[in-house]
Formats: structure tokens, C-alpha cells, sequence
């Protein structure tokens, strides 16, 4: 297995294929090609899939599975009709969001040591980042609560937290 380079993507569009042509031109810059025994290793985005579909064989990236397992873990209550049974996780992810949310769009933020993060739902892997934060202010944000957030705030166990941050840790 071999990495070829980083390549500065300058196309006009992000279609499958014109993608697959810048590709197949920078490989051709090293006379190589792609054929039916060469793997490609991509994202699982629709893009992806559908560029590398043919005279190759894709993989979906392991990160990729493995991240959309714990964002599943956490914000997915059923999958394929089975209950994802994470109720404990679920509350806590929900209730860090929801203050996180809340803060960031005060000026109460000013008051913290750390500026919070909120995770993206495109991007999950923010969620570990958006966790940590929180975890490491944790006890600074009782000062800035109001009592509707102080509600949530006390349904967080930063015990919890932290096993769930260091589970997370890469």
C-alpha cells in the first residue's frame, strides 16, 4: 500500500466525474492507472461511491464506519427497526448539546476559561471536541446557568462524562 500525495482539488464542480478525471490525472503523472485490482480507499459519502464505482475497488473508510457507530450511539433511537438501547448516553449527548447551544448564542460564553463547541451534524467527529470542552469547564458552568439550563445541567453526571470522553479519546 502506498500514498501517492496531496493534490489541490481546482476542478469546477464536484461531480463523480470530474472528480474520477482529476484522479485518473494525477495517477496518469505517475503512469498509473486504475483497473479492476486496484483498491481506492474513500469516505462513504454519495460522491465518493458513485466516482470510484467502476475499474476499481472502493473501500468505505473504517474511521468512517466507526465514527457513524457512535454518532448512531448516541443521537438514533432505532436502527434497521431494532432499539439502539444507549437511553443513558443519549440523555447526557442531548443535554451537553442543548447547554452548549444555549451558551454560544450568549455573551455568558465570555465568562468561561474555554470557548464551547458545538459538534455539526454533518461532521460528527466534532462530538468528542464539543464533549471535552464541556467536561474540562464543567464545574465553571454553574455560575453562568440560568434556571432552566441549571435543570438540565444537574441531569449531567460528570463522572459519566468523563468515561465517555476518555472512551472517546483518539
Amino acid at each position: 500500500m502506498f500514498s501517492l500525495g496531496c493534490f489541490p482539488y481546482e476542478m469546477d464542480n464536484k461531480r463523480a466525474s470530474t472528480i474520477r478525471s482529476f484522479v485518473n490525472g494525477a495517477l496518469k503523472t505517475f503512469d498509473l492507472a486504475l483497473d479492476s485490482e486496484k483498491f481506492v480507499v474513500t469516505d462513504n459519502e454519495p460522491t465518493m461511491t458513485c466516482t470510484f464505482n467502476t475499474d476499481c475497488k472502493r473501500i468505505g473508510c473504517s474511521d468512517h464506519y466507526i465514527n457513524k457507530q457512535l454518532q448512531h450511539t448516541v443521537t438514533t433511537k432505532t436502527i434497521d427497526k431494532k432499539l439502539v438501547d444507549c437511553d443513558i448516553a443519549q440523555e447526557l449527548f442531548n443535554n451537553v448539546k442543548i447547554i452548549v447551544s444555549n451558551i454560544r448564542r450568549s455573551h455568558k460564553q465570555q465568562n468561561l476559561s474555554k470557548k464551547l463547541i458545538l459538534y455539526a451534524d454533518t461532521c460528527f467527529k466534532g462530538a468528542y471536541t464539543m464533549l471535552n470542552v464541556f467536561s474540562s469547564i464543567f464545574d465553571e458552568l454553574v455560575q453562568i446557568l440560568d434556571s432552566k439550563l441549571l435543570t438540565t445541567y444537574s441531569r449531567i453526571n460528570d463522572d459519566f462524562l468523563l468515561d465517555i470522553c476518555r472512551f472517546l479519546l483518539p
